[in-house]
């Protein structure tokens, strides 16, 4: 597999090409803007996000699994699944999904631009 510029219009070609049972596509170019509540709190372990018990349909994370994250990202459900692209961390050899991360959730390394992406043995 060649590497994968992440800057690139890879993810938006394969989106768009994406369709439902082969017919209807799934994704359009109008966008909708969601914005979801996290807040700080370092006794959630890294990388995992737990429902926020004092702010209703808020979350908690841990800072550095905030810091990591992409700031702008592209929701969906199962549908987007083919769009992963898996990297494994250099730091600390934890294989994420690169769509998702500016740098390691858990060792707060950056996730290069390009790289060649993971594949289980």
């Amino acid at each position: 597999m060649k590497k994968k510029d992440l800057n690139s219009e890879y993810f938006h070609k394969k989106i768009m090409g994406a369709t439902w049972e082969g017919v209807k596509p799934f994704y359009s170019d109008e966008h909708e803007d969601i914005q979801i509540k996290i807040r700080p709190n370092k006794d959630v372990p890294q990388a995992i996000f737990k429902p926020d018990p004092i702010i209703p349909g808020g979350w908690i994370a841990h800072p550095d699994t905030i810091k990591s994250m992409k700031k702008e990202l592209l929701i969906g459900g199962t549908e987007f699944i083919d769009t992963e692209v898996l990297y494994q961390c250099i730091g600390c050899n934890k294989v994420l999904d690169a769509q998702f991360w500016i740098h390691c959730p858990y060792c707060t390394k950056s996730i290069p631009d390009k790289f060649e992406p993971y594949q289980s043995k």
